[in-house]
């Protein structure tokens, strides 16, 4: 199995992608994660321009599955690793979310567009996130600054199968806007996950020891990520052929 992305608009999609003895290039998701299986001869060039072809297809069909997709009254949504209610109350005056008790307050001027509430939702959980997010990597940054590495420029975008990726080579670290829905601590652990990628580019056992010492309930963290919160998905796009 070999680890790819590619990009539609402002969203960063990995998927794994398996040669098997088959015809066809095939595209499926289950529990969100992209997987992309091709024969063995088909070349490298040729799946990824395959996969951007149908690069629009899947991220129609994986939202229609994110935590954000289905925002109407009534929904119960997961925000800092509390349930909130949502309510959402037309307005012809902003497009807006307001933090209420334990409600999430959409304010639009199309009620029953979960689309747009989607898009007024996501850009909450964006300036939200930015703020959160940059206090945390200074919080945290000191763990790592003994070991070399600059403090990174942060980004924020939706993110499929990720909650964070780090690129030391740009000195950037990205974070998946849909990370404001886990509880602070396990938003700390992605947080120091990535900053600990500027020093080592990869999962190896010297990564994991020195993340340990960092954090020492690190997989209690990292278990409620991958196990509780994960959003779960089971899309199976047909008739995918070259």
């Amino acid at each position: 199995m070999e680890q790819h992305s590619f990009s539609y608009k402002e969203e960063l999609i990995n998927y794994i992608l398996i040669r098997r003895g088959q015809r066809n290039i095939r595209i499926g998701v289950r529990d969100g994660v992209v997987r992309v299986s091709a024969p063995f001869t088909v070349p490298l060039a040729q799946i990824e321009g395959f996969v951007d072809v149908k690069a629009g297809e899947i991220v129609k069909l994986l939202r229609q599955h994110t935590p954000a997709a289905r925002l109407l009254s009534g929904a119960q949504i997961m925000y800092m690793g509390e349930w909130y209610e949502l309510k959402v109350i037309k307005s012809e005056s902003a497009n807006s979310v307001d933090e209420v008790s334990k409600n999430l307050v959409i304010f639009t001027d199309e009620p029953e567009n979960y689309e747009k509430n989607q898009d007024i939702y996501i850009d909450f959980l964006r300036k939200r996130g930015q703020i959160l997010f940059a206090e945390l990597a200074a919080e945290l940054y000191p763990l790592i600054e003994p070991m070399g590495a600059p403090f990174p420029k942060l980004k924020l975008r939706r993110m499929i199968s990720r909650w964070g990726s780090c690129v030391p080579a740009n000195n950037s670290i990205t974070f998946n806007v849909f990370l404001m829905a886990a509880p602070i601590e396990a938003i700390k652990y992605v947080v120091l996950h990535e900053l600990l990628h500027l020093v080592f580019n990869n999962h190896k056992p010297e990564f994991w020891q020195a993340l340990g010492e960092l954090m020492p309930d690190y997989e209690r963290h990292k278990d409620y990520l991958n196990e509780q919160l994960r959003p779960e998905v089971v899309v199976q796009i047909d008739n995918a052929y070259i």
